[in-house]
């Protein structure tokens, strides 16, 4: 069918944004991503209140895989700065990691990231994969998204190849937090 965005056609989200906000803790997910050109499947936190009146602006990627690219985990983490110092938070600065995995389209892997102040560890299956340490770690409250995004900038444009229709599979999606780091 022709989608609504004028595509033949649609990618999906699942967001906690009405319904959960935390800050710090363990974020899991076991999901097993489709594999395919043109396929861009994530799970992130993005700051809960995103051009409001938080000016760093935050983005924890806990995964992103790209459809054709399967062995391959992209964890990164955006934060606005003032690199000038004239009190805006306009500049982006993307600290990307890349980690190598035999297939992420293969079977259910669990992504996790460890969030604490100052720290960042990403892990799959349990085992750490990144780490990212500084006073720029957020502290923010987040909310949680998994997608599956068709076509773009980075993953590409589906072609012939890209077998259609596709899913991300997701088994489950938890937080675990210690008494007291919500705030």
């Amino acid at each position: 069918s022709f989608a609504r965005n004028r595509q033949a056609f649609l990618s999906g989200v699942i967001t906690s944004y009405d319904s959960f906000r935390f800050r710090y803790g363990r974020v899991e997910a076991r999901v097993r991503f489709p594999s395919g050109k043109g396929f861009l499947s994530a799970f992130w936190l993005l700051n809960a209140y995103y051009n409001q009146d938080q000016p760093e602006d935050p983005e924890i990627d806990i995964i992103e895989a790209i459809g054709d690219q399967p062995g391959t985990a992209y964890q990164t983490y955006h934060v606005g700065t003032d690199l000038d110092g004239d009190g805006f938070f306009t500049d982006l600065r993307s600290v990307e990691q890349r980690a190598s995995v035999d297939d992420l389209t293969a079977d259910f892997h669990v992504y996790a990231v460890e969030w604490s102040p100052g720290r960042l560890v990403w892990s799959i299956d349990g085992v750490e994969t990144n780490r990212y340490e500084g006073d720029d770690v957020s502290d923010e409250q987040m909310y949680l998204i998994a997608n599956l995004a068709v076509g773009g900038v980075f993953p590409g444009s589906p072609d012939a190849s890209t077998p259609f229709p596709a899913s991300m599979k997701i088994d489950w999606i938890r937080v675990y937090q210690r008494g007291g780091l919500n705030g």
